[in-house]
């Protein structure tokens, strides 16, 4: 991920297997938040303990944001534990970490003061890098 970037997170992301013939994922049980950025559903926080009808996952409404400017990998992580559609959880959590590439930022320098001696040149570039 870019730290620009929002992350919709899909139900192949949480590794569902399950080993009685028939099982489905249902939910997903977000059991710690991460530490970093934050976790939505349909534009509001998530909290720790929170479950997840797999419908809302599959429709792109669970989002993962880093925070902006912020970069790391891994970034961050959270763990989750899945619901079979038994109504059976995972025995143990798993974890989801987030790799954040850092994005370089559109220059400004349009309250930039250039102090410059008497008779001498300034060379100034704009935001493309040309000398205007």
């Amino acid at each position: 991920r870019r730290s620009s970037d929002l992350h919709p997170l899909a139900a192949s992301e949480f590794g569902f297997g399950d080993s009685d013939l028939g099982q489905t994922l249902a939910a997903v049980r977000i059991d710690s938040l991460p530490a970093a950025g934050s976790l939505t559903l349909n534009g509001n926080p998530v909290s720790a303990g929170q479950l997840i009808p797999v419908s809302e996952i599959d429709a792109g409404h669970l989002i993962y944001a880093p925070a902006a400017d912020a970069s790391g990998a891994p970034y961050a992580s959270f763990n989750f534990s899945v619901q079979d559609s038994s109504g059976a959880f995972d025995p143990s959590p798993n974890a989801l970490s987030f790799n954040v590439t850092p994005v370089d930022d559109a220059f400004s320098d349009a309250n930039e003061v250039v102090s410059v001696a008497e008779d001498r040149k300034s060379t100034r570039l704009n935001s493309s890098h040309t000398v205007i």
